[in-house]
């Protein structure tokens, strides 16, 4: 993405870009008001940024060491927003599982995430399942590998902005998922204002230019939140 000038944000707020491809204004920061805002937090899919860019910074070794992230500080352009944070049941499977220890390492992993989450003020929404199936068969060894597949995150946001949409509303969608375009198109078409979350160097353009605006949350703001709560 061609970057042609800075712009200043305000005081205590990080630089922004204007992108000539979009045709948008993208924020590293601010703080942005609406009459109502709602953030939407596809939360597997936010979980394993922050954890890719915390391992990358050595500053975890595995999604374990990942239990607290201030949410004030990540989403400090939306201070005043309801946030609301989509997950997925995770469905226990048999011992004799291949999958069992890695399902149940998540589910001891959830029990001090989302207790820490929901003090902060974060609405934990479950919403679909994380379900245990076959991968492909490998092309060279003949093996598969079974995987566990979130299922239903994307169909709960989707419903949460077509139903809640209004005139005066704001959403600030915290997800990369293009399942979401109609959803984003009709929030739009019924007045509501849709701003695309996204994570440094995971942007992606198909969604941008479907939206009012997008945030990109660069990789020193997910250090700074994990270290403010260490």
């Amino acid at each position: 993405m061609k970057v042609l000038s800075p712009v200043s944000g305000p005081k205590g707020a990080t630089r922004g870009i204007k992108s000539p491809a979009l045709g948008r204004k993208e924020h590293r920061g601010g703080i942005l008001r609406g009459s109502d805002t709602l953030v939407l937090i596809d939360g597997e899919k936010f979980v394993h940024r922050a954890e890719e860019v915390l391992r990358e910074s050595g500053l975890i070794k595995s999604r374990k060491d990942l239990r607290k992230i201030d949410y004030g500080l990540l989403f400090g352009f939306a201070k005043k927003a309801r946030k609301n944070y989509y997950s997925t049941i995770l469905r226990a499977v048999p011992k004799n599982h291949v999958l069992y220890r890695r399902v149940e390492d998540v589910r001891l992993w959830q029990r001090k995430w989302v207790p820490y989450m929901i003090s902060q003020g974060v609405n934990y929404v479950r919403a679909g399942y994380l379900r245990a199936r076959d991968g492909k068969e490998c092309a060279w060894c003949g093996k598969t590998t079974d995987v566990l597949v979130e299922k239903g995150v994307d169909v709960r946001i989707a419903v949460d902005m077509v139903e809640k949409a209004r005139k005066g509303m704001t959403f600030y969608l915290v997800s990369s998922d293009t399942d979401l375009l109609p959803a984003i198109e009709s929030a739009r078409r019924q007045g509501a204002r849709v701003v695309y979350v996204a994570f440094e160097q995971k942007v992606i353009k198909l969604i941008s230019v479907h939206v009012d605006e997008t945030i990109v949350i660069n990789n020193k703001t997910i250090v700074r939140a994990f270290k403010e709560v260490r």
